[in-house]
């Protein structure tokens, strides 16, 4: 199986850039290298959107999630991790304050974001206090930290026509989608180029986890598949649609009341759930986790310079695997 899997694979681009987001909708943090576990990629210790800023929902028992789509001003935070139990939040004005995961996780609330909830844990509330004061917020704030010993945990999205990627097994923490988020280079590239209003846009409105170096722009909406990364598969999930979120200006916080990013991705892009897309989404496959003793490996973008294209295969999902 081995040796037929590798000789249908080919060499498609080369990884230019990793990122990650410890705090949902705070500045990401780009990295060397990203670890893979069940809940989505990390990076020493920390998954991806592990944190994230919510508040009481109107007469409901849970919280509901508050991201830069609704408070641009969130992206400007930037996000330092100290270790694997603290992250050092600072922004212009503000006095750096260190976060810590709650050590106490008996204690959990329900956290609603795109429709499908999850336990959290409570942080400390002088936190949520330094993001009420930085962004002058009326309503009381808490920031929740996802629970890796949850008893209800969110799935990715369900959409009929993709339900056959999901495995009843996988679970994410505050992603919105997936596990990761992979785009194109050379897609941004062409779209920089078709409306010269992008051209002083940054790559980083989309929020990838992985930019590729893909020769062609746009090919990865019919060729890339399944890929290989560190001989560890990632399967195909969606293409990713977007939404205002791109029209947030990275570098002052400023929300486009045009939304012009927007409207010229939707010029010229195909639509999925109405909206146009920008990126692919993957889950984790570790097919070769036996076969390579895959447990050594990771995506690190020193060491690894291509990808394959695979042949469409059945998920293998391995519960609690972790790449180190």
């Amino acid at each position: 199986m081995n040796s037929l899997i590798r000789k249908r694979s080919q060499k498609i681009g080369k990884i230019k850039s990793l990122y990650f987001y410890p705090f949902k909708s705070l500045k990401g943090v780009p990295c060397s290298t990203l670890e893979l576990t069940e809940f989505g990629v990390g990076f020493r210790g920390i998954i991806d959107r592990q944190y994230a800023l919510i508040e009481k929902s109107n007469g409901n028992d849970y919280f509901q999630t508050i991201s830069f789509k609704t408070e641009s001003k969130l992206i400007l935070v930037n996000v330092s991790i100290i270790n694997d139990k603290e992250l050092a939040l600072s922004a212009k004005g503000m006095e750096t304050i260190v976060l810590r995961e709650p050590i106490d996780d008996s204690q959990r609330v329900s956290v609603n974001l795109c429709g499908m909830k999850t336990e959290a844990k409570l942080c400390n509330p002088m936190v949520a206090d330094w993001f009420k004061t930085y962004l002058d917020y009326e309503r009381p704030l808490r920031i929740a930290c996802f629970s890796k010993n949850a008893e209800a945990f969110r799935k990715p999205i369900d959409v009929p026509l993709y339900r056959k990627y999901i495995a009843k097994s996988d679970k994410i923490s505050f992603q919105d989608c997936s596990h990761l988020l992979v785009i194109n280079e050379n897609s941004f590239k062409d779209f920089q180029v078709r409306f010269p209003s992008i051209q002083k846009q940054s790559i980083m409105i989309f929020r990838q986890n992985v930019v590729i170096s893909y020769a062609e722009p746009w090919i990865e909406d019919k060729e890339m598949s399944n890929i290989e990364i560190n001989h560890c598969e990632l399967t195909y999930f969606l293409p990713c649609p977007r939404c205002q979120g791109i029209c947030v200006n990275v570098e002052n916080g400023e929300m486009d009341p045009q939304r012009n990013n927007l409207i010229s991705l939707g010029k010229f892009r195909p639509k999925f759930l109405h909206s146009p897309t920008f990126g692919v989404y993957y889950m984790f496959n570790f097919i070769f986790l036996n076969i390579y003793n895959i447990f050594k490996y990771a995506i690190n973008k020193n060491q690894l310079s291509s990808m394959g294209r695979f042949c469409n295969m059945k998920p293998l999902i391995i519960l609690g695997a972790k790449l180190i």
